[in-house]
Formats: C-alpha cells, sequence, structure tokens
C-alpha cells in the first residue's frame, strides 16, 4: 500500500495536518468534525497509527467534537527519525502536548490506547494546570503484567533491526493483530486492517522506531506519584479479556489517579476500541457529556 493510500485515503470527512514539534519533527494529525469543535487528541499504541481510531472518530465528529488522531513519532505518516532519544517517554509526551496546543485556545482531552494511554497521562502531568480537561485511557500499560515485552527485548538486539524490514511480513502483522484481539469479538483482521499496518514497515526507519520502544518505553512504571497528581476526570476502559495487557493493570490505574472511573468491557481484547467500537465510542462521549452537564 503507498502512503497516498493509506488512511483517511478515500474517506468523506477528513482532514489532514502537520504539527511542527519543538525539537523540529512533523507529527501528521487525521481530523474529523467541525473545527469549532472542543477538541479530542486521540493517540495510538505501539506499531499502529491513526487508523487506529477509524471507527471511533466519526462517532465523536457526530457528536460536535473535533476529533483530532495522530500517528505518533515514528509511526504513520510522521516523521520517523533514529535518534532514539527523540522516542523517550517525555518527548513523546511533549509530541502530545504540541498537538493539543495547535488544536487552539481552551481544554482539550486526551484519549489514548495503550502505550498511548501512557503517553497522554504523562501529557495531562506535564500540561499547565487545568489545560487536559478530561483523560480517557484505553487498556493503558504500565501499572500492570505487559505480555512478552521480555522476550521482545531479548529478541531485538541492536543489530536485529538490519534485518528487520525482510522480517516485516504481512503474515506477521496478521498474527500480531490477531493476537492483540484474541479473547474477544471480532478477533480476525480484516485484509484491510491488516494492509494499513503492514504499509508501515515499507519505511525501513520504523522497524529501528519499534525497538527503541520496546526497549526504552516505561512498559512498568517504577514511578507513579506523577501519576496522583493528575487532576483531570479519568475514565479507565479494558477489555475484560485481554491477553496481552492485564486488565487489572487498568484497575490498578483507577485506583492511582485521583478523579478515575473504570469500565471493563466484556468480550474484548486489546484492540478493544476497534473489536467493540460502538460501546467504546459511546462510552467517551457519554463520560465528556456528562462533565460538559456537570
Amino acid at each position: 500500500m503507498p502512503p497516498e493510500s493509506m488512511f483517511p485515503a478515500g474517506r468523506a470527512g477528513y482532514r489532514v495536518r502537520f504539527v511542527i514539534t519543538a525539537a523540529g519533527h512533523r507529527i501528521r494529525v487525521v481530523e474529523a468534525g467541525p473545527a469549532a469543535g472542543d477538541a479530542i487528541v486521540l493517540v495510538h499504541g505501539w506499531g499502529c497509527y491513526s487508523y487506529a481510531f477509524r471507527h471511533t472518530m466519526p462517532v465523536l465528529a457526530d457528536a460536535g467534537y473535533r476529533a483530532a488522531a495522530i500517528d505518533l513519532l515514528g509511526h504513520g505518516l510522521s516523521d520517523k527519525p533514529i535518534d532514539r532519544a527523540a522516542y523517550a517517554f517525555d518527548s513523546l509526551a511533549g509530541d502530545v502536548r504540541a498537538v493539543a496546543e495547535s488544536c487552539g485556545p481552551g481544554h482539550v482531552s486526551l484519549v489514548g490506547h495503550s502505550m498511548g494511554a501512557t503517553i497522554v497521562a504523562r501529557a495531562a502531568a506535564t500540561s499547565v494546570t487545568g489545560s487536559v480537561r478530561a483523560l480517557v485511557l484505553i487498556a493503558p500499560v504500565g501499572l500492570g503484567s505487559v505480555r512478552d515485552v521480555a522476550i521482545g527485548r531479548l529478541l531485538t538486539p541492536e543489530w536485529a533491526t538490519r534485518a528487520a524490514t525482510f522480517l516485516a511480513r504481512r503474515w506477521a502483522v496478521a498474527l500480531a493483530l490477531s493476537f492483540a484481539r484474541s479473547g474477544g469479538h471480532g478477533a480476525r483482521p480484516t485484509a484491510e486492517d491488516i494492509d494499513q499496518y503492514w504499509a508501515q514497515t515499507q519505511f525501513p526507519q520504523f522497524a529501528i522506531v519499534l525497538r527503541h520502544l520496546v526497549h526504552d518505553f516505561p512498559w512498568t512504571l517504577r514511578d507513579v506519584e506523577w501519576l496522583r497528581r493528575i487532576s483531570s476526570p479519568t475514565l479507565v476502559l479494558a477489555g475484560a479479556n485481554d491477553r496481552l495487557v492485564s486488565p487489572a493493570g487498568a484497575a490498578a490505574y483507577a485506583r492511582t489517579l485521583p478523579h478515575a472511573t473504570l469500565r471493563l468491557v466484556p468480550d474484548a481484547g486489546h484492540a478493544v476500541q476497534e473489536q467493540r467500537p460502538s460501546v467504546i465510542s459511546a462510552a467517551i462521549v457519554t463520560f465528556l457529556q456528562g462533565l460538559a452537564r456537570s
């Protein structure tokens, strides 16, 4: 799949723009909904890109929100520097803040999935007080076990990235997607799902980025005090049958964050927003509308 065919190509109602970060990197932002609506920045997980929120964005747009899904640095059609420091935890959080600030003055809500959930939490913790209206953390990593990270590190010594592009076959992407969705409804990815995510492997830097994150991202948080300082109302969502990230981790987030509510979604695995999109989208809208009325 050539870059020009990647999401949201061929789909009506989307806008694409780029935000330049303090480090000079270009972050791609895919938007839907009224430009004057309350902004919601959506951040995907490891190895994914804005396509992960293809089901969520139209629902948010129909509810009057400005849905802005980003391609994290190194992913999708954002820049892909190979400098390891560019993917440090606080650097990624800073990129999310830059996108949030680009949405204009006022409050912005942040939604993240998996690795992206931990990043948006960090972005909220380091933002100007009160600038993040609300948080939605979907299957967040950091406070529970993440299956196979240790094995992933053992299998990816630095020299291995040279061969990674030759190993990134379509069947491997299909297998990874099926595993992320295992334990619930819609476990089998569609051909388009596989092709959209596989398209990222055409960029040789992508494999290097994934390896950086496997080794450097805080998949297990050692310090949680910064989480306790987040004042934003938070909704924590997770698939009840998640086989990649323990749902106990989502419960730990709900206990640690001062203003958090937990909801486990039955018949869903780790990619819960792709498996049960109507449930997740409705939960986000209901949560944000409830805050607006309070």
